[in-house]
C-alpha cells in the first residue's frame, strides 16, 4: 500500500479546484491534475529527481486517490502503468512516488493557472476541463485496441 503526503502548495491548488468544480471528494481534481500533466506532455528528468516536500495533506490508504477495481483491488497499478509507458521504463514504487507527486503539483499550478483568466459566469471553466477531458479521449482510441467480442463476466 503506499502511503504519501502531496506538499502544502500543491493541497491549496487541489483544494480550489475542488472547490470550484464542486467535486464531492479531492480525489477526483488530483486525478485530473495529473492526467493534465502527462497529457500535456511533461517529462522529468530521472537522473537527478527530487520530490516536492511532503508538507502537505497525507493520503492512506491509497484507494482514496487510485479508487478500486474489480474484486476490491487497488488502481495503483493502472496509475504506476501510465507513468511507465509515459517514461518508456518500468517504474516501481519509490520512483512513481516521486512522479505522481511531481505530475499532480505541474497540472495542479497548469490548471490553476489557466482558470485564473476565465470567465465562471458564463460557464469557461466547465468548456476548459471538458475541451481537455476529450482531447484525452481522442488520444485514447488511438492508442488502445478493444475487441469487439469481449463479453463481460456476471457474478
Amino acid at each position: 500500500m503506499i502511503r504519501f503526503k502531496l506538499d502544502k502548495y500543491t493541497t491549496e491548488n487541489i483544494d480550489k479546484i475542488t472547490s470550484i468544480y464542486h467535486f464531492p471528494k479531492d480525489a477526483i481534481a488530483i486525478r485530473i491534475c495529473f492526467a493534465f500533466s502527462i497529457q500535456q506532455g511533461k517529462k522529468y528528468e530521472l537522473n537527478n529527481l527530487v520530490a516536492p516536500p511532503s508538507d502537505g495533506r497525507e493520503f492512506l490508504p491509497t484507494s482514496n486517490i487510485f479508487g478500486r477495481i474489480i474484486d476490491s483491488r487497488d488502481n495503483f497499478f493502472v496509475f504506476q502503468g501510465i507513468l511507465s509507458v509515459h517514461y518508456g521504463m518500468e517504474i516501481n514504487s519509490d520512483l512513481f512516488v516521486k512522479l505522481f507527486k511531481l505530475h499532480c503539483e505541474d497540472g495542479a499550478t497548469k490548471i490553476i493557472n489557466k482558470l485564473s483568466g476565465i470567465d465562471f459566469t458564463s460557464g469557461e471553466h466547465f468548456s476548459f476541463l471538458l475541451k481537455h477531458a476529450q482531447k484525452g479521449l481522442d488520444l485514447q482510441s488511438d492508442q488502445i485496441l478493444v475487441s469487439n467480442n469481449y463479453t463481460a463476466n456476471t457474478v
